[in-house]
């Protein structure tokens, strides 16, 4: 006896004839007994219809793994800038501490720090800041005007 396929090409199965190869006188399949391959040809059709079904399956898998994939990503992504929302809100508290120090000291005192001073000590509150929320690679360059302190 031979082994048969479990499933044909498109080719074979449209040139398929249950029992084609034959070669005893029975032609029927109780009475062949050359092991002829007499499964019907809906058994061919039916088992590439399951084969082709699940490679789509595992095509569809593949997908949605990546999809979960990106998800987890963008579920990262969506923690870092609410970190970076938090360093931004921790900043900003900063700025407006050193703000209110310097507008504690008052007009008098404030009047006493040269332009230059205060000028220093606002580039040096805006790197500090600037090191907290983006990190020492990043440097903060002080603007060459100082528009920000004139008052």
């Amino acid at each position: 006896m031979c082994k048969h396929p479990d499933t044909l090409t498109a080719e074979e199965l449209s040139t398929y004839q249950p029992g084609w190869e034959c070669s005893c006188p029975g032609f029927v399949p109780q009475r062949c007994r050359c092991g002829a391959n007499w499964t019907p040809r809906e058994v061919y059709e039916l088992r590439n219809m399951v084969q082709d079904l699940e490679n789509q399956l595992s095509k569809q898998t593949e997908l949605l793994v990546a999809a979960g994939v990106e998800i987890a990503r963008a579920g990262l992504r969506v923690q870092q800038a609410e970190a970076n929302k938090s360093d931004l809100e921790t900043t900003e508290k900063l700025l407006q501490s050193a703000e209110a120090l310097i507008a504690g000291l008052g007009i008098a005192s404030k009047a006493m720090l040269s332009k230059e001073t205060r000028l220093a000590l606002y580039h040096e509150a805006r790197k500090q800041a600037d090191d907290q929320l983006y990190g020492h690679d990043r440097y903060y360059e002080a603007p060459t005007s100082d528009y920000a302190l004139e008052a």
